[in-house]
């Protein structure tokens, strides 16, 4: 599929996300300030400029990557490009144990809310009496049969994840070593995020089929409100301090969306702090094979960027966490594939515009999306966090928590 066709299927769903369903134009009003939403133009947005990624001299179809000791050389490449690739972070039996997993939790129905809390009895007594069609590794055909929603992002449903592998990975002492690096800091908490898998969409031996209903969305977005984040504009400021304390008395984590959403709030540039995300690859990840994508050196430039459009986008998409690139904007088709070995990791900083790209491959796409912020304690959200997690942990068959590991879930002090 090219390009002009992604924004064409994206166009709609784009106009609605971003406009809403009142006027284009409208007022931010925050009792001290009025402004008026202008028309998004994309001629006026500042162009980042384009850096292309560099690459792994010993094998050329994956970008360039280091261990987790080369300490200085990450650190370097991470502070020039914005992200970086940790090659190794699990052994081939880890990254075999991780894709067992997600298997399992795909044909257990992990993904569904209910499992959250467990089926009531009446739920129980249904799928007795109708067994729901199950996906089944093994079998393609079956890889329709309910399958989780998020499906079209390439994600494995809404609900954080608790099982003996994944939580293994999130105490992975590399990955922790990795991170610390880059964050400055030692005293981290892991969040307790999802899996993803994209299907194939492809067959092998018949070049020809193309499975156009596994395809997952082009996507390009923000994890963080660019004009809230960098900008100097009282409005946004004043915006961003009301918005983080508003979302923080929110997390009570009695429902399970809070872990996703505890990572989106992170301030303003002006706090000083660095702010990352990440994802793990239990497969050789090529760039056919569909996935994460990124502006390479976006950091430098996203405030630019957000000043230019401030009164369109800004105004228009203040109070969102997520927000996504018009497809006008020609940021749009400026991203580049992050292609990776199995048992590697890609950190980024959360102010570089990324997203993901369609399968185009005979091939799955399977990983781990893994981030961490720094740790914090002796507050209610930091016991109710702390509550649910010892709970969830607890209920994880054969997982046992090490003394990193009882640190990074935030169930032990950092000393």
């Amino acid at each position: 599929m090219t390009l002009d066709s992604e924004r064409r299927d994206v166009a709609v769903t784009q106009t609605t996300l971003n406009h809403g369903m009142g006027s284009a134009l409208s007022y931010f009003d925050n009792g001290q300030d009025a402004v008026q939403e202008q028309p998004f133009d994309p001629s006026t947005v500042y162009a980042i400029p384009r850096i292309d990624i560099p690459l792994d001299e010993s094998d050329k179809r994956y970008a360039k990557c280091f261990t987790s000791d080369q300490t200085t050389e990450l650190s370097e490449f991470f502070r020039e490009y914005g992200f970086v690739v940790i090659r190794d972070v699990l052994t081939e039996d880890e990254c075999r144990a991780s894709i067992d997993e997600l298997w399992t939790f795909l044909e257990s129905r992990g993904y569904k809310l209910r499992e959250w809390d467990g089926p009531t009895e009446h739920e129980k007594q249904m799928d007795e009496e109708r067994p729901p069609a199950r996906i089944r590794r093994d079998d393609p055909s079956t890889w329709d049969n309910d399958w989780p929603p998020m499906g079209h992002a390439g994600i494995l449903g809404y609900l954080p994840v608790f099982r003996k592998q994944v939580l293994q990975n999130r105490q992975n002492p590399k990955i922790y070593s990795a991170f610390a690096t880059l964050m400055q800091r030692q005293d981290l908490l892991v969040n307790q995020g999802r899996l993803g898998m994209f299907r194939p969409t492809r067959v092998k031996d018949e070049p020809d089929t193309i499975n156009q209903k596994w395809k997952t969305a082009y996507s390009l977005h923000w994890d963080l409100n660019p004009w809230r984040y960098s900008l100097d504009d009282a409005i946004f400021l004043r915006d961003a301090k009301k918005h983080q304390k508003e979302s923080q008395q929110q997390l009570t984590y009695e429902e399970p969306c809070d872990f996703i959403k505890e990572n989106s709030e992170i301030g303003s540039e002006k706090d000083g702090s660095i702010n990352v995300q990440g994802l793990i690859n239990f497969a050789d990840n090529q760039v056919e094979d569909g996935g994460f994508q990124i502006v390479v050196g976006c950091h430098h430039h996203m405030a630019k960027w957000a000043d230019s459009c401030k009164e369109s986008m800004g105004v228009r998409m203040r109070r969102r966490t997520l927000v996504k690139v018009d497809c006008d904007d020609p940021l749009y088709g400026q991203p580049q594939r992050v292609a990776m070995r199995a048992g590697s990791m890609v950190i980024w900083d959360q102010r570089m515009a990324h997203g993901s790209a369609p399968n185009d491959s005979c091939n799955p796409r399977m990983c781990q999306f893994i981030k961490v912020l720094p740790a914090y304690s002796g507050t209610s959200q930091a016991r109710n966090r702390a509550r649910v997690v010892q709970q969830k942990v607890a209920e994880a068959k054969g997982f046992e928590a090490t003394d990193l590991g009882n640190r990074l879930f935030g169930l032990a002090e950092w000393s």
